[in-house]
């Protein structure tokens, strides 16, 4: 139990930590797409119609392309629409764990439990 707080209290730390690294650098005046695409941080840019939504890549289970959209599905069972494409995703994610395995599917290795030619079974 020590050790599950203990890693929570870490955690909270890191994120704290990345919070006022994004805050300067935004003060800086450092566009905010380029920011989140540099290797400082384990999250990306979830841009909606409304709003821009943060999501960290290791949450992230797999892509589906919807027309011009594409939704992420993620842990907690969250699903974002991101007015991206799902190429723009791939390019961003590829030096991630992810692999295009169709036109409109993009999956974290990670979570992936078992695959077969009709079927990909996450986690």
């Amino acid at each position: 139990m020590e050790q599950s707080i203990d890693k929570s209290v870490m955690r909270i730390k890191e994120l704290e930590r990345q919070v006022d690294l994004l805050i300067a650098k935004i003060s800086r005046g450092v566009d905010l797409e380029e920011l989140v695409k540099s290797s400082d941080f384990d999250k990306i840019a979830v841009n909606s119609a409304s709003k821009i939504d943060f999501i960290s890549v290791e949450d992230i289970i797999y892509c589906k392309a919807r027309l011009a959209y594409t939704e992420i599905f993620s842990l907690n069972d969250r699903v974002l629409t991101s007015t991206k494409s799902i190429n723009e995703f791939e390019e961003q994610l590829s030096n991630k764990a992810f692999f295009r395995i169709s036109k409109s599917l993009l999956i974290n290795i990670n979570h992936v439990e078992s695959f077969d030619k009709k079927k990909v079974k996450c986690l």
